[in-house]
């Protein structure tokens, strides 16, 4: 994965609630300006391949990041992803931006620690 070094995107909540894991956030191409084309949530452990767990598209409405990025083509931004909060370690999952048109993803930051 590139590195996220111009406003890219975050991971703003995990919360888990009757076994559902629920992560929240926002994705962004700033090359591009324009909201991520997809976001994949994976499993990276150190002793295994990386997984997959799950594929979600930004279009959640997010005029705190439009206003913060100073863009309003960023207003469509968020995105959210629920899976079994057993199938994986939460310390282990990593979200990223996937930019479709070059083929690059990039690792979304997180805003506080997932818990």
């Amino acid at each position: 994965a590139e590195p996220c070094t111009n406003n890219c995107g975050f991971v703003d909540k995990a919360s888990t609630l009757n076994g559902t894991l629920r992560l929240e956030g926002w994705a962004y191409l700033s090359s591009r300006e324009e909201r991520a084309h997809a976001v994949l949530v994976a499993a990276v452990d150190p002793s295994a391949q990386p997984r997959i767990l799950s594929v979600t598209f930004p279009g959640y409405l997010r005029p705190d990041v439009a206003k913060a990025l100073g863009n309003p083509d960023a207003l469509d931004t968020g995105w959210s992803a629920e899976l079994p909060a057993a199938s994986t370690p939460v310390e282990s999952i990593r979200c990223f931006g996937y930019d479709a048109e070059s083929g690059t993803v990039y690792r979304l930051g997180r805003s506080r620690p997932v818990s």
